[in-house]
């Protein structure tokens, strides 16, 4: 027996390609129409409301299932809507035994933690704001700022050229300061659009929480009295005109927010996993709504859990969100019937991570993908017989079927339609017939 090396490595180069393409194109043709759940405290009806959004429009209603129409959806969140209620001259509003006018509804935040933010290495290259520009807006700068193992690299990139001074003025502010290097973890928020600039934050080597401001071209270094967390990783700075928090620490199971009066306060969150978990915070002079969705895999229309807290972090409603169960049965046949066309599925983007990469995942149901092997070994099988039994010498290859066909047999029965495409179209695999 002898083996075609060359059109080996073809159907193994084939069934890589397959295991991505066939799959991609399987959830393209059966995806559904866009359905969105999400779900916010409601000061004024002193519960949850549900947004249900799809791609043509979005339907907000109570937990009990009542459908707001347009002005109750609006009065049901006013800091949500304040322009529409400035609009009906609504303001000043009343909830509870608290008054606002416009500009105190609009002191708002929204606060939102991917899984990619604490899986993806710590971020090493971004801009340093200058905090006091002259005028009013905001300006990026014209050099970039480089965390090192051993400082902070300030360089030109358009010149090629290392700011050695400007590098030596604030790493002297941190070493003054008592920042050690390297860092734990390190976020800024680099947008020139935002309000205003709080700087850069940093966990240094022995866990201390720092606050990096560039101020009329000067390093201002604040040390927060507080240590992070052990098992911080990542960090998120946003900066908003409510003047809540500056952003967020993570560590593998929990989150706290470093607020402006120099407090760490953990989010009140259960069977939180940074790894998988998204969590969505909604910020208002009243409430905190925070929704914590988890990424899965084996279900992609899962329970998500949302929690209203007041401003001291005390809880004061919980519920539990679930999509339609006739949708969830859908996505979930969907999911487990491409397991029948590829038993390997190859993908290059996941919302768990940044980046392209080389990410495989295996069946997941099973039975299915037993079946979809079977079947493309049936076809591969009757193929082949009718190509055998084809010509003069036909009778002496259907003796030789068996050894000729075992390897390409053996690589359908574990990797299903994608080996079947990628062996027919490179051909025989083995001969029996000797070499000249």
């Amino acid at each position: 027996m002898h083996f075609y090396k060359a059109r080996l490595a073809i159907v193994f180069i084939g069934i890589l390609v397959l295991s991505w393409f066939i799959p991609q194109t399987y959830w393209r043709i059966t995806r559904s129409d866009y359905l969105g759940l999400s779900a916010t405290y409601s000061p004024t009806h002193e519960a949850f409301v549900i947004r249900e959004s799809t791609a043509v429009r979005s339907v907000l209603r109570t937990e009990d299932g009542q459908i707001l129409n347009g002005r109750e959806m609006r009065m049901a969140l006013p800091f949500m809507y304040r322009m529409d209620l400035q609009k009906w001259n609504k303001f000043p509003i009343t909830i509870g035994d608290r008054t606002f006018d416009y500009s105190q509804a609009s002191q708002t935040q929204m606060s939102r933690l991917r899984p990619r933010l604490f899986n993806d290495p710590m971020s090493t290259v971004t801009v340093l704001l200058e905090s006091e520009p002259e005028g009013a807006s905001l300006e990026l700068p014209t050099d970039l700022m480089i965390v090192t193992d051993t400082g902070l690299k300030f360089v030109r990139a358009d010149k090629n050229e290392v700011l050695i001074e400007k590098g030596k003025r604030f790493n002297d502010a941190l070493a003054t300061a008592g920042i050690v290097f390297p860092l734990k973890a390190f976020g800024n928020n680099p947008d020139p659009l935002k309000p205003f600039d709080e700087g850069a934050f940093m966990v240094d080597a022995k866990n201390k929480v720092a606050q990096l401001k560039m101020v009329r071209g000067e390093p201002t270094v604040k040390v927060m009295p507080y240590l992070a967390p052990e098992g911080t990783r990542s960090l998120t700075v946003s900066e908003s005109s409510l003047r809540h928090h500056y952003g967020a620490l993570l560590t593998p199971t929990a989150v706290y927010l470093m607020t402006y009066d120099d407090k760490l306060q953990p989010l009140p969150l259960r069977n939180y996993r940074a790894e998988s978990d998204t969590l969505t915070m909604w910020t208002t002079p009243l409430t905190h709504s925070i929704m914590k969705t988890r990424f899965s895999r084996d279900e992609m229309m899962g329970d998500f859990t949302a929690t209203a807290t007041n401003r001291d972090f005390k809880v004061i409603d919980e519920t539990t969100v679930s999509y339609p169960s006739a949708r969830r049965e859908r996505e979930a046949r969907v999911q487990e019937w491409v397991n029948f066309f590829s038993p390997m599925m190859i993908s290059q983007l996941t919302p768990t991570r940044s980046g392209v990469f080389f990410d495989v995942s295996f069946a997941r149901a099973p039975m299915v993908t037993l079946l979809g092997n079977f079947v493309a070994l049936t076809l591969y099988l009757i193929i082949q017989w009718i190509l055998t039994t084809r010509g003069n010498n036909g009778n002496r290859r259907r003796h030789a079927f068996v050894r000729e066909n075992a390897l390409a047999t053996t690589i359908i029965a574990v990797f299903g339609l994608p080996a079947l495409i990628a062996t027919l179209t490179a051909g025989s695999l083995m001969t029996s017939t000797k070499r000249s």
